[in-house]
């Protein structure tokens, strides 16, 4: 089987790039996790809490944003899978630069997908661009302890830092997989919740 379409975001929407791609933290803030277990966290300690959330789970989750993502489309795709959980609405796709009638494709808010009603989506490394609006009004209740213990994560991995083999790794914070790593199941579903269900990312 052929892979799925890959994805990358219009960088001129998406903000500052250093080696990954950055977004700054319009999240949550340090006062929404003040309650829960570790808390108060500095802003750079909640700043890189969310920068490693949003790594882990491939989107911005909140607060709802306009963007252009531009796809990778393998051969006879008829179904483009969108990077996000929380479709809004797709105000236009373009296919090899022509705007795609909307008369020609259906959009699943649900499933956050677009299906041509016939044919298939031209093929190749950034052939299709979609511009959409998705993501939650505000940060998921679920993910506010996630938030907070990626934050202590961090700042353990601070204090550790002096006597660590490489304490340059903190640097640019726990990251996506340290995030994934986390042993509380309640934290695995939470998260699991929201990372994107397609495979194949560029």
């Amino acid at each position: 089987p052929l892979p799925p379409p890959t994805w990358r975001r219009d960088r001129s929407l998406a903000g500052p790039r250093r080696g990954r791609e950055t977004v700054a933290n319009d999240l949550v803030q340090p006062s929404e996790l003040a309650y829960l277990p570790g808390g108060p966290f500095t802003e750079g300690e909640v700043d890189a809490a969310v920068a490693a959330l949003r790594q882990a789970v491939r989107w911005h989750i909140a607060p709802v944003r306009s963007e252009t993502v531009t796809l990778d489309v393998g051969r006879y795709e008829n179904v483009l899978q969108l990077p996000t959980r929380k479709l809004v609405s797709v105000a236009e796709v373009r296919s090899n630069g022509v705007v795609v009638d909307p008369a020609s494709y259906e959009v699943s808010i649900g499933l956050a997908q677009v299906k041509l009603a016939y044919g298939y989506w031209g093929a190749g490394f950034g052939a299709v661009d979609v511009d959409l609006t998705h993501g939650y009004a505000s940060v998921p209740l679920d993910l506010l302890p996630v938030i907070a213990e990626t934050a202590t994560s961090q700042r353990l991995l601070a204090v550790r830092a002096p006597v660590m083999d490489q304490p340059a790794m903190v640097g640019d914070g726990v990251g996506g997989q340290m995030v994934w790593a986390n042993p509380n199941p309640l934290t695995k579903r939470a998260i699991a919740r929201y990372a994107l269900v397609c495979a194949g990312f560029a």
